[in-house]
């Protein structure tokens, strides 16, 4: 009957598979049932009834564990979060007892005995080799114990077991055990690929950084940022971020990485398993692996902004993961902006793919120019002031380095001097805090503005890097094929010694040709998938707005900017560093030749209006290169514009080429071409333009609405192909 001592003392046997009678004992149950004789013995002595109860768990649990049976089949670890499990199925089957003061009672009871199994699991974990008898492997293991029940669904730690544990262990003794297994997850992932086990490792890690303590615990040790005992940390060295507690768990690897060995290659093999023998299969088949590993890849990287959030939200961690996420730019900014750069002293690919997708995952909220939420937090003095990461060494918009150096010291006396005038009046001495407190003596800036410049140089580092390397790989292909194509007719007319040397060049030829359409494919995948290339086409959505808001300050007022933008363009403008503009020109040239599709239903009206703007405007851009390369996304807009508009002759109206804004951005174009640019640029000399057969001349300019010079329409009309203009 519920509440009577004898149901107490059944349940209690029932989680802790033990007994005070031996006819109770049961070696075949699952787990077995031990009888506890010397507990017994003393309850006998002590006149006491043979039955468990709130005053009698701690001694049966202190001699359950002193006195373990041979050959348990589990450890006693593993034990204690089995009796932890079992406690918690009581607690909800008991909750359903009519009688309600009974079920409280019990419930209070079993909950006793669930911070007993914690205690005593902390100590387990803490005293293992002077307190309780374990096994030798249990010992060297230690908290590596609870791997399995953390990264497997089959045996999963019971819920709420690790918030407890980790209450009831010494402040000082946490950070070691949770870094220890942190260490353990580690280890696994960097041999796992995105075709492994990764999910639950992820899981894992997402479930030590939902727990406070934990995630305080792990950003104070000075493992977080990679220190490691006997080595020393160089800021130089961008592949350092692999020894962070973070870093295997970003570098979960669709992307090969040139510094692979046979032994250190995740497994099973991305490429060797998707894009192997491309050559001989059908494109169905590498469509649908390119597809399965974008939807891999979305799960990744939403558990890693899970777990970045988790350190985000908490207060005492917050700092440490934006530092985190600065220290991993700062150290492979050097590197990963060369280039040729050597992976022997940068981060992989991989890795900065996943960070520029959580980081823009972050960014998300006040990604849209038109809700306002970014403007009045993003502050460019970020750039010059901020101590976070260096801006120093890059090629600035239109400022010379000796004018950036008087302008830096100007400011920096100005702040210094209005600091001291400050300190004065208040009594306050010392300047402000870095960001919550930490980051150093620069400014508090808002966590937007922190996110939108990392996320800048993220992007920079990351994904205009990978698509360079994408575009070397490319190039690179068609030169060996061919190599590979001359071989193989050299071999027919040999024989001889020169046989077997062509032989054996060729061979591995076709294997250099093999690992290059795997690399091809692998970036393809990771480049091209689709909600990367939106929320990166989102990010420079908001920073070309930016960019004209600062450049043209009347636009916050409401006034449409003109072309050429007038002097003088703001100083803080002029410092801001060149390939911001740059790497927009990359994305938006990769995403028209590559995934045109991704530009659907988005935006892009600021993007064109900023680089229409920008064409016109040589003050706020001092580089004939960078300018250049907005001509060229622009005429590769308006060419598929005008391919669409062919496409579409018979159409309603409804495309959105047709739109009045696209015609109103060709009109754009030519004023900006008319007042500023260089017309060898755009080939005007071209001998085709004297064709009188050329479709280009047959091509009505009406058909954009006037008044859209002619010269222009048939200028765009020649780097098409005539084909296009051939009627259906």
């Amino acid at each position: 009957m519920a509440g009577t001592p004898q149901y107490e003392d059944q349940i209690i046997r029932n989680v802790f598979a033990i007994s005070l009678r031996e006819q109770d004992a049961d070696g075949t149950a699952n787990p077995p049932v031990i009888c506890l004789q010397g507990l017994a013995q003393e309850l006998q002595a002590e006149g006491r009834p043979l039955l468990f109860g709130k005053d009698t768990i701690d001694r049966a649990i202190m001699a359950r564990l002193l006195d373990p049976p041979e050959q348990y089949p589990q450890w006693p670890l593993h034990y204690l979060t089995g009796c932890y499990g079992r406690a918690t199925a009581e607690i909800r089957q008991i909750s359903s007892l009519r009688d309600k003061d009974a079920a409280n009672r019990l419930q209070l009871d079993l909950q006793y005995c669930k911070e007993l199994i914690a205690s005593n699991a902390g100590l387990l974990l803490t005293m293992a080799d002077s307190l309780f008898p374990q096994p030798d492997q249990a010992v060297s293991q230690g908290p590596l114990q609870l791997l399995e029940g953390l990264t497997s669904s089959d045996s999963s730690l019971p819920a709420g077991f690790l918030e407890d544990l980790v209450n009831r262990i010494e402040p000082d003794d946490l950070p070691d055990l949770v870094v220890r297994l942190m260490t353990g997850i580690n280890q696994k992932l960097l041999k796992t690929s995105p075709l492994g086990e990764w999910s639950g490792l992820l899981q894992a890690i997402l479930r030590l950084s939902s727990i406070k303590p934990i995630a305080r615990a792990l950003t104070q040790s000075p493992a977080w940022l990679g220190a490691i005992p006997g080595l020393s940390l160089r800021p130089d060295e961008g592949r350092q971020v692999l020894l962070t507690l973070l870093g295997p768990a970003f570098a979960l690897a669709v992307l090969p990485d040139p510094q692979w060995t046979n032994a250190t290659r995740p497994e099973p093999s991305v490429g060797q398993q998707c894009f192997s023998d491309v050559q001989n299969r059908r494109q169905s088949d590498v469509t649908a692996s390119q597809h399965s590993l974008r939807l891999t890849m979305s799960s990744i990287v939403d558990s890693l902004h899970n777990i970045s959030m988790d350190f985000l939200r908490n207060q005492d961690t917050r700092e440490a993961m934006v530092k985190w996420i600065g220290i991993c730019l700062e150290w492979n900014s050097k590197e990963r902006s060369k280039m040729k750069m050597d992976y022997a002293h940068a981060a992989p690919d991989s890795f900065f793919i996943n960070l520029d997708a959580v980081l823009l995952k972050m960014c998300e909220p006040f990604l849209e120019p038109l809700s306002g939420k970014a403007w009045g937090k993003v502050d460019a003095g970020y750039v010059t002031n901020n101590t976070r990461i260096s801006f120093q060494e890059e090629t600035k918009l239109n400022m010379e380095a000796e004018e950036e150096k008087t302008y830096l010291q100007q400011r920096r006396a100005s702040q210094e001097g209005a600091s001291s005038s400050a300190s004065s009046s208040s009594g306050a001495a010392g300047s402000r805090p870095g960001s919550d407190g930490a980051a150093g003596n620069g400014p508090n800036y808002h966590f937007i503005c922190e996110c939108f410049f990392l996320t800048a140089k993220g992007l920079h580092l990351g994904l205009s890097k990978a698509i360079t390397e994408s575009a070397d790989v490319a190039r690179e292909l068609p030169h060996y094929i061919r190599g590979q194509q001359e071989i193989e007719a050299a071999i027919q007319g040999s024989s001889g010694m020169e046989l077997h040397m062509l032989r054996a060049q060729a061979t591995k030829v076709k294997a250099h040709v093999e690992l290059l359409h795997e690399r091809k494919l692998c970036f393809d995948t990771v480049l091209q998938e689709p909600s990367l290339l939106r929320n990166a086409i989102a990010f420079y959505r908001l920073l070309a707005t930016w960019l004209m808001r600062m450049a043209f300050p009347p636009l916050t007022q409401g006034q449409m900017p003109f072309v050429p933008l007038p002097d003088p363009i703001p100083v803080q403008f002029r410092c801001l560093p060149e390939y911001f503009v740059d790497d927009l020109c990359e994305l938006m040239l990769y995403v028209g030749q590559h995934s045109p599709k991704s530009l659907e239903g988005l935006q892009v009206e600021d993007i064109m209006t900023f680089m229409v703007v920008f064409m016109g405007s040589p003050a706020c851009l001092k580089n004939p290169f960078v300018r250049s390369r907005i001509s060229e996304v622009c005429l590769t807009a308006l060419m598929q514009t005008l391919n669409c508009m062919l496409s579409c002759r018979h159409c309603s109206g409804g495309c959105v080429s047709h739109s009045a804004d696209v015609r109103q951005m060709l009109r754009w174009f030519w004023t900006a071409f008319k007042n500023r640019l260089d017309r060898q640029l755009f080939l005007l000399d071209n001998p085709l333009l004297d064709d009188p057969c050329h479709p280009a001349r047959q091509y009505p300019a009406t058909m954009l609405g006037d008044p859209l010079p002619a010269n222009l329409t048939t200028l765009l009309c020649v780097r098409l192909t005539p084909q296009r203009y051939v009627s259906s």
